[in-house]
């Protein structure tokens, strides 16, 4: 492990110590715990446009999908 030194408002460092209290854990360990749980919900892994593979949609019909229609839909959508 690694130590940092952060910066935190009163009354967070406060909500902190209270939380660790109650648990029963060090504040070391609810932060560690805190930051972790950010990191894997969070941060996601950036990934490259080449990564992604294409998606097959299943048109029945070449003619299923028009630009046309879709433009259509878009500039006439707010007026209904």
């Amino acid at each position: 492990m690694k130590t940092i030194t952060i910066n935190l408002e009163e009354p967070v460092v406060d909500a902190i110590t209270e939380y660790a209290q109650r648990t029963g854990r060090s504040t070391d360990d609810v932060v560690a715990e805190a930051v972790e749980h950010f990191r894997l919900t969070r941060w996601r892994p950036r990934h490259s446009l080449r990564d992604f593979k294409p998606l097959n949609l299943q048109l029945k019909h070449p003619d299923a999908w028009k630009v046309d229609d879709i433009l259509d839909e878009m500039i006439n959508h707010d007026r209904d």
